[in-house]
């Protein structure tokens, strides 16, 4: 036996399932680290389960294609009391579901009622609009992560916890707000500040001077799907004044403030999003004349004006 099929016995030996094994292939994992016949293996099961090799493949550590890749690296660091609590509320609430609804298994969504997601860097007006946009709309606002887990934040945003781990939890977060959203659209449209777009956004963009495969940018197949996305653009100088109104400040926010090429880097990444891609509007204006322009984008979707 070779080294490397020494290796990849005992890599798989370590997995209990062959769905297992094609969860960490999901999360990542260089691809230089494979060996020819382990990377056999996981493209035979990509094959089998009707999965993919685009779908599955990233090069990008902490953008999570799906929501088995997710808890494969939350498994990782269960010994973690603060790991361990996030996966024990996840498990308790999809005991509570009996089954994932199609909307979500299909990546479309069925109801009458819309879902709008804002997205924008901090200080950007993300929480007004989505609360405006909210009461124009006649429904409810939400946001990513879910009061369920937002007690968890701390720890995951701390000095000490590792990138892909914090990314793995905002991302956890995004497949229990879509169980509360598949509930809430039942009845009457939702607007979100934040999901999947700012996840995936905030882990490429530390990744400066690589080439990203285009898939990263695609939404997963399994999460359920924005009927529109709008991110909010501002200037500098206004999202300044708008984030010194603010009392604690996360790594990334403060990052933000520094890293003028960082913050440039984000906004490339949004504007490469799709499927779907996001609306673009100038939030340096009064409120009220950005939920006009919402509102118009909204009705330009549900005529079918908009692709995404």
């Amino acid at each position: 036996m070779s080294k490397n099929q020494d290796s990849d016995c005992r890599f798989l030996r370590s997995i209990n399932t062959e769905k297992a094994a094609l969860s960490i292939y999901k999360a990542g994992i260089p691809r230089m680290s494979y060996s020819p016949s382990l990377l056999t293996i996981c493209k035979r099961l990509s094959t089998v389960m009707s999965t993919s090799i685009a779908d599955v493949t990233c090069a990008v550590p902490g953008v999570f294609r799906s929501l088995p890749s997710i808890l494969s690296v939350l498994e990782e660091h269960s010994k973690e009391r603060e790991v361990l609590e996030l996966l024990e509320i996840y498990h308790r609430d999809a005991s509570k579901t009996t089954s994932e609804t199609s909307k979500t298994n299909s990546n479309v969504n069925y109801s009458n009622h819309p879902l709008v997601v804002f997205e924008g860097l901090d200080g950007s007006g993300k929480s007004l609009l989505t609360k405006l946009t909210a009461k124009e709309l006649g429904g409810v606002k939400s946001s990513t992560p879910p009061e369920s887990v937002k007690h968890l934040r701390p720890y995951f945003d701390g000095t000490g916890v590792d990138r892909v781990l914090r990314r793995a939890f905002y991302s956890l977060g995004n497949y229990l707000a879509a169980r509360d959203l598949q509930r809430l659209l039942e009845s009457s449209p939702v607007v979100m500040d934040r999901f999947w777009h700012s996840t995936a956004a905030y882990a490429i963009a530390v990744k400066d001077s690589c080439e990203i495969p285009e898939n990263t940018f695609a939404w997963p197949s399994d999460l359920l799907q924005p009927d529109l996305v709008v991110f909010l653009t501002v200037s500098e100088d206004v999202r300044l004044e708008r984030m010194s109104r603010r009392k604690n400040f996360t790594l990334e926010e403060d990052k933000l403030k520094e890293n003028s090429a960082y913050r440039q880097r984000l906004t490339d990444t949004y504007a490469k999003m799709k499927k779907p891609s996001l609306k673009f509007v100038n939030c340096d204006r009064k409120a009220k004349v950005v939920v006009e322009d919402v509102m118009t984008l909204l009705r330009d979707v549900k005529s079918g004006g908009l692709s995404s």
